[in-house]
This record gives structure tokens, C-alpha cells and sequence, in this order.
């Protein structure tokens, strides 16, 4: 990755080979460019309640302890299947789906196949841990971690506002976010905000989140393992798509995590659930 980004900062270009190209060709005979220009203005001109939006991810009724309920088999069942002359049949476990209302409720990346004229100025960089994207609500004195087909991963307590019991507020004192967890140090790193504390961000520019996200959490102590937390939560870092920018982002020694992945996010894009065009993934 590292002679990559040094093609990236030096020279502002990427020779992706034919065979990647071809995974990701333009949708029509759009460019990418003009694709993510016109998503953009889209973004702008549309007109939703986002407050309701979040609210009503946040407080839906409280769904099961697991979105796949599994019904093992009884002994009874078991013999009831055997026969003299037969082997034991498999009884297959019973599911119940639910809970389709949180799939895809994070922001889709698509890979980053052409360098933007405007990187340098327009976009920030955010370096990506190994791990499984998934979405955090903290929400009624617990904390649910959803994958993006909506299904759950974890419930547990943590620090994060309304997210246990000793933090207990106002029914609104919700929280959205996006995680990706990195299981060997069984941390949750925040890659977004979408909500916080009944304050819907869906709307806002990159440029905001961003600056919300550092300064809210570092109002919480949500980095420090307890019985009310866990799991650690640490706020990933963004950098400027300068040369300098980039190299800082590859040479930080405050990486507790393997990098994966490399984000690009446009300044001005608003947080849309499901949706492709921004960010980029390199």
C-alpha cells in the first residue's frame, strides 16, 4: 500500500490494472467525476427529516436478543426421527427474520479507481483498521452493534450516552455511529456519527461530522474498560490529501491496528445511508 499511496501523493495518479478497472466500471457512460458531482447536488437539494429518521432507528421497539433466533431440536424430536433402517435425520434449526428495517444503514464505498481533480483541497483521508463495519446505537440503557445486513452482532453496555443504565437519561439521549470492530483488541473504532444524543448529523457535511465526532466523545470516557464499558471505543483520526497529509496518515506510529484500508471522504458529502458514490475506498 505504501508505494501505492506514494504514486497517489507524488503524482496524483493510480494505475489500477485492466482487471480491477473492469470490476468497477462507470455505471452508463457517466465518468465518476461527474457521477459523484451530481450525487452531491442531489444531497443538497433533497429534503428529509433526519430527526425522525434517527429517532426512529433509535427507539423502534426493542427487537430480540439475536435478529436470527435459533430453535434447537429436543431429545424428543430426535428420536422421533430415527428409524430401524434409517440414519438419524438433521433437524434443521428454525429462524425467525427480523429486523430488515437496519440493513443497510451504512454509507457504501466504492473503490477508488481514478484520482479526483480536487483531492488535494476537497477531501480528508481516514486510515481503516481490519475488521466488521458495522452500525452502533446506543439507545434505552444498552448498546446493539448491527452488521450492514441488519442482523446482530453484539449487545453489551457501554459509556456512550443512554448506552447502560448508570448512563441513564432523556428518552432522546440516543446515539448512532459507525464502527468498524476490531476483534483482537476488542475495540470498536469510530469511523462516523450520525446521531448524538437525539441530535440527527445525517445532514451535515463531512467537514462537521468529523469535528463532531472527536469533540463529542472526547466528552465521554468511552476509551477505558469497565463493567459499564466492555469495549473500548476510539475515534479514528482524518488527515489532508496533501502529500505531507498522506504520509503522516502511513507513518503514525498512534496505530494500534493493522491498516486495511484507506477511506476518502469529500468535505461537503452528507451521511447517506446505503448509497454509493462517496466515500472512496483504496
Amino acid at each position: 500500500m505504501a508505494d501505492d499511496i506514494d504514486r497517489l501523493d507524488f503524482n496524483f495518479s493510480i494505475s489500477a490494472s485492466p482487471a480491477r478497472k473492469a470490476l468497477y466500471k462507470t455505471k452508463g457512460d457517466t465518468s465518476m467525476k461527474k457521477r459523484r458531482d451530481e450525487f452531491l447536488k442531489k444531497q443538497k437539494e433533497r429534503r428529509r427529516d433526519f430527526t425522525q429518521y434517527a429517532r426512529d432507528l433509535a427507539l423502534s421497539p426493542a427487537p430480540p436478543s439475536s435478529s436470527v433466533f435459533i430453535e434447537e431440536p429436543s431429545q424428543q424430536q430426535i428420536d422421533e426421527v430415527k428409524t430401524e433402517n434409517m440414519e438419524v435425520e438433521k433437524i434443521r434449526p428454525k429462524k425467525l427474520q427480523n429486523n430488515e428495517a437496519y440493513a443497510n444503514q451504512l454509507m457504501t464505498p466504492e473503490p477508488l479507481v481514478d484520482i479526483p481533480v480536487d483531492l488535494k483541497t476537497d477531501w480528508v483521508v481516514v486510515p481503516c483498521p481490519i475488521g466488521r463495519r458495522c452500525i452502533v446505537i446506543s439507545s434505552r440503557n444498552a448498546t446493539i452493534a448491527r452488521l450492514n445486513n441488519g442482523s446482530i452482532a453484539n449487545r453489551f453496555k457501554s459509556t456512550l450516552p443512554s448506552g447502560c443504565p448508570s448512563r441513564r437519561g432523556k428518552v432522546n439521549d440516543y446515539c448512532i455511529l459507525d464502527c468498524i470492530y476490531y476483534e483482537q483488541t476488542m475495540t470498536y473504532y469510530i469511523l462516523d456519527i450520525m446521531c448524538w444524543k437525539g441530535y440527527s448529523l445525517y445532514d451535515c457535511d463531512t467537514d462537521f461530522r468529523f469535528f463532531w465526532k472527536h469533540t463529542k466523545l472526547s466528552e465521554v470516557d468511552v476509551t477505558t474498560v469497565s463493567d459499564s464499558n466492555p469495549f473500548k471505543f476510539v475515534v479514528l483520526n482524518y488527515y489532508e490529501c496533501t502529500a505531507d497529509g498522506l504520509h503522516s496518515c502511513l507513518s503514525s506510529s498512534a496505530f494500534d491496528f493493522p491498516v486495511e484500508q484507506m477511506y476518502f471522504y469529500n468535505r461537503a458529502t452528507q451521511y447517506t445511508a446505503g448509497e454509493e458514490a462517496t466515500p472512496l475506498m483504496f
